[in-house]
């Protein structure tokens, strides 16, 4: 039975049987067995059989298996630990440790990108991964039969001739993974991401910048912080505890009714910057953060841990947040963040969509239909919006959506500037500017977002959001109906869209919230649209003030557009000027909310990390 079992070279036996002996070496605290038996399992997990899985199989074993990343982080600490004070022994520790953190997460992502970058994708290339993954599929299937015949006690007729196809199948899926990395290197390398080298990472990352990513350990939770020249490994405690912890911020910041006070977000925010980020901060002041989150710490925002506080605090003007002190920005792996530094060939036009219209309003989408409807509009049933969405209007994202209309004219385009004020008073409208499309009311619909979108180099959606964590299909955003066509974008429609966007703006509710997958990371609109090509993405984690969000939108878009700032330089100096502000409220952007997000005038609450820590920035800045 075990040399079937190596013969299958990642059958579930095997791989269970390495778990078992891998946690009883740990335990033991058997660093060399533990190595041996975590390195036989990487070979297996790696075995060409698993590389030619499709992305939701991969994904199904990948999360099943996800215990290894855990081991082996636990061992990467039990070696630092034997290592003492040896200097080199400690950094090639960190440094595998570091590669194995990548390793498990977000391969189908990776793979995403690695299939939608320009010139990664050629039909030579998607020809030959179609052919290996047929061959391989056909010996995964010739292999199971063995394996089953074999755990019923059975010999299957002509085992012989069935293990002669297999190998031959291997081989020669092995000579078309040659061929792919030939043609393909970025489509074959990120196929299954071997992790990530620091050194080579830090020199993407820039001097002031450096970057965490935490990894989950089996009880414990580690960080690796990369900067210039330097990646250290970090014990920062129970991983129960934290991310109980980490719960109980985010309810809190989250909370419209009633707002959580300034000594609850003091209690909450303040352990989890000493737990998460004060062991390795003191050298970074003034830096450029990347944080790339594990676990249920994926729908923390960061910027809202409190970093010191005046004593007694009594106003949010006493507390220091972490926005206060660093530009932070998100990634879902260090190898995301390696494999997405191409930038975008060509300047691009931006497309912005908003202010739909819904069912209740009784108007109809205006938007072109016949062939070129995106085919994911024939699926309405699996799409459809919750019944528990009441979506009412949103006002807001017009005013939002005119003002970066205003931002974008070109010098040339001074006549345009009457028809930008026209447009507020027309329910459903679009306008063309030589650096912009507009689409207002009953034309920012589904049709929009049909055929190549590779000429935008932005992506504004502007519109109610939802997000169903015990359903992520159902995730999404709405956008105007049309009779037939309830005009919602799931997650598996944003998958089907073709971009080429530097960056996905999508100012609506909990676009950054989702299912958290063991082994994928957070599945999430923002996740699909990385994806799907984009290679930023601004979205939020919990419902949207709608006036504030038009308000953080404007001073985001002035902040990289007319004053040349980063974009997530730009995000937080449109934060801080909320955080700073007291201006009216609206009403949420999620589905089901109506009146004000809160009792309270914006006077009476400004700086409340509720109004300007939802929205965030995910990916690579410029």
């Amino acid at each position: 039975s075990l040399s079937l079992l190596a013969e299958v070279e990642g059958g579930e036996l095997l791989l269970h049987a390495l778990l078992v002996l891998g946690r009883a070496a740990l335990a033991q605290r058997d660093s060399t067995a533990a190595l041996e038996t975590l390195g036989r399992a990487a070979r297996a997990l790696e075995a060409p059989a698993l590389r030619g899985l499709e992305t939701s199989e991969a994904s199904g074993l990948r999360s099943r298996w996800s215990s290894w990343g855990e081991l082996a982080q636990d061992l990467t600490a039990l070696r630092l630990a034997e290592a003492g004070p040896d200097a080199a022994r400690r950094a090639a520790v960190t440094a595998e440790g570091f590669r194995e953190a990548a390793r498990w997460k977000g391969r189908a992502l990776l793979q995403g990108i690695a299939e939608y970058r320009s010139g990664a994708r050629t039909p030579e290339a998607v020809r030959i991964r179609r052919q290996r993954a047929e061959a391989l599929a056909r010996r995964d299937r010739i292999l199971e039969r063995i394996l089953e015949a074999t755990r019923e006690g059975r010999e299957p007729g002509g085992i012989g001739a069935m293990k002669a196809e297999a190998r031959s199948l291997l081989a020669k899926a092995g000579d078309l993974g040659k061929r792919l990395e030939e043609i393909s290197p970025p489509d074959s390398a990120l196929d299954l991401p071997r992790g990530v080298d620091g050194e080579h990472l830090a020199a993407l990352l820039g001097p002031g910048t450096l970057l965490v990513e935490y990894a989950e350990g089996s009880s414990r939770l580690y960080a690796y912080a990369v900067g210039r020249g330097d990646c250290s490994f970090h014990d920062l405690g129970d991983r129960a505890a934290i991310e109980a912890q980490a719960a109980i911020h985010v309810a809190r910041l989250s909370r419209p009714r009633p707002l959580a006070t300034v000594e609850e977000i003091l209690d909450s925010g303040q352990a989890l910057f000493d737990a998460l980020l004060a062991p390795f901060l003191e050298r970074a002041r003034g830096a450029r953060l990347i944080l790339v989150p594990a676990g249920p710490l994926a729908g923390l925002p960061f910027e809202a841990l409190v970093a010191g506080t005046a004593r007694p605090p009594r106003t949010w003007a006493d507390l220091e947040f972490v926005l206060d002190r660093w530009d932070v920005a998100y990634a879902p792996s260090s190898g995301f963040v390696a494999a997405s530094a191409a930038p975008r060939p060509g300047e691009g036009k931006a497309l912005l969509l908003a202010d739909p219209i819904y069912p209740a309003e009784g108007g109809e989408a205006e938007g072109p239909s016949g062939p070129e409807t995106p085919a994911f509009l024939a699926r309405g049933a699996a799409r459809a919006v919750p019944e528990e969405a009441g979506l009412g209007r949103v006002e807001r994202t017009r005013e939002e959506a005119l003002s970066l209309a205003r931002l974008l004219l070109a010098p040339e385009e001074e006549d345009l500037h009457e028809e930008v004020g026209r447009l507020a008073s027309r329910r459903s409208a679009s306008l063309t500017g030589r650096r912009f499309e507009l689409h207002l009311g009953g034309r920012a619909s589904l049709d929009r977002l049909a055929g190549d979108l590779r000429p935008y180099s932005i992506l504004h959606l502007a519109a109610h959001g939802f997000v169903d964590p015990q359903s992520p299909q159902r995730t999404g955003i709405a956008l105007s109906f049309r009779a037939g066509e309830d005009g919602y974008l799931a997650i598996g429609d944003v998958l089907e869209l073709v971009l080429e966007a530097d960056l996905a703006v999508l100012s609506a509710c909990e676009t950054g919230r989702g299912e958290w997958r063991a082994g994928e990371g957070v599945q999430s609109l923002a996740s699909a649209f990385l994806y799907a090509g984009a290679r930023a993405v601004v979205a939020s984690l919990w419902q949207v003030d709608d006036a504030v969000a038009a308000e953080t939108m404007e001073a985001f878009y002035r902040g990289f557009l007319e004053r040349g700032l980063p974009w997530d330089q730009a995000l937080r100096e449109s934060k801080l000027a909320v955080r700073r502000s007291a201006g009216p409220m609206g009403t949420a952007r999620g589905f089901g909310s109506t009146g004000k997000a809160s009792q309270a005038s914006r006077a009476e609450e400004a700086g409340h990390p509720f109004f300007w820590a939802p929205f965030i920035f995910v990916g690579r800045s410029r």
